[in-house]
């Protein structure tokens, strides 16, 4: 099998952080491979590289940018008109990034397009313009393995009709209701139109405080990714602070930040009536983790994991060995005109 050794490939993305940092790391994979990598992403992504101008270059020079509109302004609030900015997405962004793609293709010659599962979209324009596609997986395996198994109804999904049944899938443990993706939820349509409300909210007062005051009485350290709302959504009733007093009551051991990476953390919480995580909730979790019957069995699978990982990257390993063949199979696909 002869593998072009001018392979260039073309990866899509809305401006969202969670979408493009998976994005822009798998580039630096390819580019270490000696693949030719552009990303074409929204013109909000630019406006915000332009202003914040120490951080324009997110990853590698090697990296080409190119930008679409998605046919919203810039000032326009996605954040709280999220159903609009969907629609956009999966039609006007989708026509100008097709028109894009034709542009680059008069001087490129494009192996495949890459996008992630929240774009389907975009593949209808990798047909359009006569181009291999492949989605590059942004959430856990285990979520792979039961959107596939529910949409290819390989298994019952008894549990959606009776949220007392558990439901056993192949390589997963006992999933209750509560584990499960809302994209399968029974009504998924609305349910993906709260997920997406929920995706670009903001805590609100009381949960913020709950979540501070467990904190404190835990007397652990801690890292609170708290995402403080832009000057614009403060003026459209977005006002939510953190306590008065918070940040020196925890002192040293407290670090807030406004983001950081997301593969480093997680803790499910149980939620009230109200759909809001008691000051008890919060200050169970921390518990659980810290000092809990199973914090020890916790820490030392998620070594042994961490450790998994690192073995698949390396040389030779499952990882490496998969990418390898990705770049000699998009290499020997013919692209006709």
């Amino acid at each position: 099998m002869v593998l072009d050794q001018n392979i260039h490939v073309l990866m899509a993305s809305a401006a969202l952080q969670g979408h493009l940092n998976p994005m822009l790391k798998f580039a630096k994979c390819l580019i270490s491979k000696g693949i030719h990598v552009t990303l074409a992403t929204t013109d909000l992504a630019r406006h915000r590289m332009l202003k914040h101008t120490t951080t324009a270059d997110p990853t590698n020079p090697s990296i080409q940018f190119e930008f679409f509109s998605d046919g919203l302004d810039l000032d326009f609030n996605r954040d709280a008109n999220s159903d609009i900015f969907i629609d956009a997405l999966r039609t006007k962004a989708s026509k100008n990034l097709s028109n894009l793609i034709a542009k680059l293709s008069q001087t490129t010659k494009f192996s495949c397009l890459i996008l992630h599962q929240f774009v389907p979209w975009f593949i209808s324009i990798a047909k359009e313009n006569n181009l291999p596609c492949a989605v590059l997986w942004i959430q856990p395996c285990a979520l792979y393995s039961i959107y596939y198994r529910f949409f290819n109804k390989l298994n019952e999904f008894a549990i959606l009709q009776n949220k007392n049944q558990p439901l056993q899938l192949p390589g997963l443990p006992l999933l209750n209701f509560e584990d499960l993706p809302t994209f399968i939820h029974p009504n998924a349509y609305l349910c993906f139109q709260k997920l997406l409300s929920e995706f670009f909210s903001f805590l609100d007062d009381e949960q913020v405080d709950n979540i501070a005051n467990a904190l404190l009485m835990s007397g652990k350290a801690f890292l609170w990714v708290f995402k403080r709302p832009s000057p614009k959504q403060s003026t459209e009733g977005c006002t939510v602070r953190l306590p008065d007093g918070f940040l020196e009551a925890a002192g040293e051991r407290g670090l807030v930040v406004n983001w950081c990476s997301q593969e480093e953390m997680g803790v499910r919480m149980r939620k009230g009536d109200k759909g809001v995580a008691s000051s008890k909730e919060v200050e169970r979790c921390i518990w659980e983790m810290t000092d809990g019957p199973t914090a020890k069995v916790m820490a030392k699978r998620a070594v042994e994991l961490m450790e998994a990982a690192k073995r698949a990257v390396e040389d030779g390993g499952s990882s490496h060995r998969n990418l390898d063949v990705f770049i000699a199979d998009i290499g020997c696909k013919k692209v006709t005109t």
